[in-house]
């Protein structure tokens, strides 16, 4: 690492002036090192033993973003610790290349050493995912959904660093007496921007690189729809292969995927209202993890069934028939079915999903879905043709932590009683005459009621665990006055007077003194 930082300097010392920190001691690397509850890789130690950091005007070593000295990387970690982990769920993230890197918003084993001022980070990750090595360098941040292993290890970054120096591959910026630099003679205003039109890691590339003449002989066969698509979603056709997530919402104008079969680092494709009906281009799109087909003529997915990273699938209103051809694709966790008529649900309880979006028509369809123990979250729609005792059924779904139920009519809810995990629940367009049952759940945190008649709603008041209340106006009013603790009334739905609007704001503005 020495010999490696000394010929670095050397090659940067005639770009800029000398902007190193001193080197850090190692009982702060080891009181950093306490903090954080790790111990640094031999190449981490031994770059903070051979300088703490940049000055603070200093040009940013890492092509232009700073190296952070060992309080400003605690500083940068316990923004991200005291985050915790509670969006990790809810944020998308993608690994490239695919299983290398966590797919997760935050990571406490994320150790940065550069920023970019923004939210944004340049760590050692210390906790890679199952194809991916310890102490590899990614980029991660709050704009940062796609993360790449930029290098399978420190030093070679800073090799890769050297070489670009030596081949002359950057740009320099000289203004107002600020020097610094970017990756690139084109003048790339930031780093991370670079990182998809790369070959990554660094020195020892996953992906072959198309050849110019393969990307102009694939360029010239597509039909005139096809090449409008790729100029309008990019700036280049290899910008295009290497999309990450292509969003394609126009209606009928995609139905042949075949120009997709270059597209092999795909994390997300939305293909929803068009005519595709033959997904077997999308076969080698082996880091895929969402895919939408609502509204298409799609009938059968198994050409794609051995994708091993697909999360999530929308089939709603597809003429797809046979739902047991959904048990063989390995990861699947969140699926989208809905307006599907009559058709036999049996094939879900096959399933290991956590996250169902369903319509229902009948009570069979009821039964099936209840058969899904794996079921963490569940939005049911279209229950108008759904007795009361049909309803019952869903009791078994004990591991319920979400709810959103849509366009049904309940005489009470006792059915959900044992949905003891559940934490948020939301009513659209429903009526429902009890809703006693509501104040014995446990976890209950998050009620929402969206253009709903709930008849005797006094009752949620009982409840010692309910945080927060969507509702309209006269939901609200009746509400705000009868629990014990402080629940957050801050959204509200549907039209309101001035005069409610006023009362809603005094109400609101008493709580927050």
């Amino acid at each position: 690492m020495n010999a490696l930082m000394k010929d670095l300097e050397q090659e940067m010392t005639p770009l800029f002036s000398s902007f190193l920190n001193p080197p850090a001691s190692e009982e702060k690397i080891k009181e950093v090192e306490k903090e954080i509850g790790v111990t640094f890789p031999n190449e981490l130690r031994q770059l903070y033993l051979y300088s703490d950091g940049e000055r603070e005007n200093g040009p940013g070593l890492f092509f232009g973003l700073p190296f952070l000295s060992l309080d400003e990387l605690l500083e940068e970690w316990r923004v991200w610790k005291s985050i915790g982990t509670d969006l990790n769920e809810e944020i998308d993230s993608y690994s490239v290349p695919t299983g290398w890197i966590e797919e997760l918003y935050t990571n406490s084993k994320w150790i940065p050493i550069s920023k970019d001022f923004g939210g944004n980070n340049m760590g050692v990750d210390l906790s890679p995912d199952v194809q991916g090595m310890k102490g590899q360098i990614i980029n991660f941040g709050r704009d940062e959904e796609t993360k790449y292993v930029i290098a399978q290890s420190l030093n070679d970054f800073l090799r890769f660093m050297l070489k670009t120096i030596q081949s002359g591959n950057y740009t320099i910026y000289d203004e107002d007496d600020t020097v610094s630099w970017s990756y690139g003679e084109s003048g790339g205003d930031h780093f991370f921007d670079e990182l998809s039109d790369m070959s990554l890691p660094v020195l020892r590339p996953q992906f072959a690189s198309t050849s110019p003449n393969e990307l102009e002989k694939w360029y010239n066969s597509l039909n005139s729809s096809w090449r409008e698509m790729v100029d309008e979603t990019s700036l280049s056709p290899q910008q295009f292969i290497k999309s990450k997530q292509l969003y394609f919402l126009r209606g009928p104008k995609v139905n042949d995927l075949s120009p997709l079969s270059l597209c092999t680092e795909m994390k997300e494709l939305i293909l929803s209202g068009n005519n595709v009906k033959d997904l077997s281009p999308l076969v080698g799109m082996n880091g895929l993890k969402k895919l939408f087909l609502a509204h298409t003529p799609v009938e059968d997915v198994r050409s794609i069934s051995h994708l091993p990273h697909l999360k999530e699938l929308n089939v709603s209103a597809t003429a797809l028939r046979d739902l047991s051809q959904l048990a063989s694709f390995p990861a699947l966790k969140t699926l989208h079915i809905k307006e599907m008529g009559h058709l036999n649900y049996s094939g879900l309880s096959h399933l290991s999903i956590q996250s169902l979006f369903v319509s229902i028509e009948n009570g069979e369809q009821l039964h099936a879905l209840s058969k899904i123990k794996t079921l963490k979250h569940l939005s049911i729609s279209s229950l108008q043709n759904v007795k009361q005792e049909e309803i019952e059924v869903l009791e078994q779904l004990t591991n319920l932590q979400t709810l959103e139920i849509s366009e049904g009519s309940f005489l009470h809810l006792d059915f959900m009683k044992k949905m003891t995990k559940l934490k948020q629940l939301t009513f659209s367009d429903c009526i429902v005459k009890d809703a006693e049952a509501l104040a014995t759940l446990p976890q209950l945190k998050d009620l929402e009621v969206k253009g709903s008649e709930i008849v005797n709603l006094e009752k949620i008041a009982r409840s010692s665990s309910l945080t927060k209340f969507s509702g309209s106006f006269q939901q609200f009013n009746l509400l705000k006055d009868l629990f014990s603790q402080k629940v957050d009334f801050s959204t509200l739905i549907g039209e309101a007077s001035a005069e409610e609007e006023d009362i809603w704001h005094h109400y609101l503005n008493d709580q927050r003194k």
